[in-house]
């Protein structure tokens, strides 16, 4: 029999799984008594995260993101400048994208990822590299869409953002660049 540690200086047996009986072990061979499959053990164990990270009916809804309204969010002009300044430097290859995924989509951390790679492979480009202009307007409320003017290597870029108040924070759903 062996021994595992349980605490400092003290010693237990290995927990083992039941032994089956004799009788258990006939049935199992007469075919009485049914073994699972090698598919039923798979998918015994098997996750599926596809189906756990998504959108579930038997999910309660109060524990899923929560909208959150405007007056209980930071101001929209100050956070997207803030924020415009973190993602040009991320376009530019200064930042890397996991520091905006708390505030961004998987979709659009996901196109930001991609073009952080291409920006480190291109090198550093010569030029400033910052925001010039923020404009912010609130079709409704806990929901925010902006232009920014940003000169990412000396060029101009425009960005169009498009934030939902979630979870009581700004979250950028919608992220497009010329």
């Amino acid at each position: 029999m062996t021994t595992t540690l349980q605490r400092v200086g003290e010693r237990r047996p290995n927990q083992m799984p039941p032994v089956l009986s004799s009788e258990e072990v006939s049935a199992v061979l007469r075919g009485e008594l049914a073994a699972p499959t090698a598919g039923e053990l798979r998918a015994r164990l098997a996750t599926d995260y596809a189906r756990r990270c998504g959108v579930d009916e038997d999910v309660d809804p109060m524990f899923g993101p929560q909208h959150t309204p405007s007056a209980a969010l930071p101001d929209a002009r100050v956070w997207v400048q803030r924020f415009a300044l973190a993602l040009v430097e991320c376009l530019d290859g200064r930042r890397p994208p996991t520091q905006l995924s708390r505030h961004v989509d998987a979709d659009v951390l996901g196109r930001l990822t991609r073009r952080y790679r291409t920006a480190v492979r291109r090198g550093p480009r010569a030029g400033l590299t910052r925001v010039r202009r923020v404009r912010v307007c609130e079709p409704c409320d806990g929901v925010a869409e902006a232009a920014v003017v940003a000169r990412i290597g000396g060029r101009p870029t425009p960005i169009a953002l498009r934030l939902n108040g979630t979870d009581g924070r700004w979250v950028v759903t919608v992220l497009e660049m010329l």
